[in-house]
């Protein structure tokens, strides 16, 4: 579902990261796991858009990216839940997850609402839909974010740092929304610096180091 080949990407005379390989295949929950600097989150920007790299290819679904250009072609079938979540906090919880299917699907608002209605359901916050973020806690808001995330029905869910700003004990909820994400056929990739949660989580592991993937348990 998600082929990265011979990536490279260099700030400047900076080369961060050296002809990086590697695949997640449909319905698996692929991490790459490293410390801070690795460059694990370069490479997640280069698969959602982000960042424009230098050589190699992005595969999504069989279409071949080579550019960011190409990136508009499959945008929508690469989501992103950001470590911060980046919900819109002037909208309710039903409004940050019904925008996109409106703008970028073009669903009429009783199909956007409805969606958005399973998708709470999926994660457990189907009594939050009229809650505006500031009233949900850290776990919440996860969950809103990746409900408006899968609202645009991806085909490769990718998650930054998903653990680092949740209590220990919220981190099994996140890795049981992931495995149910991947047993619905969902492709996951999750950067991750939290060994444990890898372990728990993840169909297979990749070890980042020095913008290489040098190791992995397949």
């Amino acid at each position: 579902m998600l082929k990265v080949n011979s990536l490279t990407k260099r700030f400047g005379k900076q080369q961060v990261l050296g002809n990086v390989s590697f695949e997640v295949n449909k319905g698996e929950i692929v991490t790459l796991l490293g410390q801070s600097g690795a460059g694990k989150t370069t490479i997640l920007r280069c698969v959602n858009g982000l960042e424009s790299f230098d050589s190699g290819t992005i595969e999504v679904d069989g279409q071949i990216i080579t550019s960011q250009k190409d990136l508009r072609k499959v945008r929508k079938d690469v989501g992103l839940v950001f470590q911060n979540y980046n919900l819109f906090p002037h909208k309710t919880v039903i409004e940050n997850i019904t925008e996109a299917p409106i703008l970028v699907l073009g669903m009429n608002k009783e199909e956007a609402k409805k969606r958005a209605t399973e998708l709470l359901e999926s994660v457990g916050l189907a009594d939050k839909a009229d809650a505006y973020p500031f009233e949900l806690s850290g776990g919440q808001q996860q969950r809103v974010a990746i409900a408006r995330a899968c609202a645009l029905k991806p085909k490769v869910l990718c998650f930054d740092e998903p653990t680092a700003a949740l209590d220990p004990e919220l981190t099994g909820e996140v890795a049981s929304i992931m495995k149910r994400l991947a047993d619905g056929g969902m492709s996951i990739l999750v950067i991750t610096h939290d060994m444990e949660f890898a372990d728990k989580v993840a169909t297979r592991t990749l070890l980042v180091k020095d913008g290489t993937v040098i190791d992995s348990n397949q």
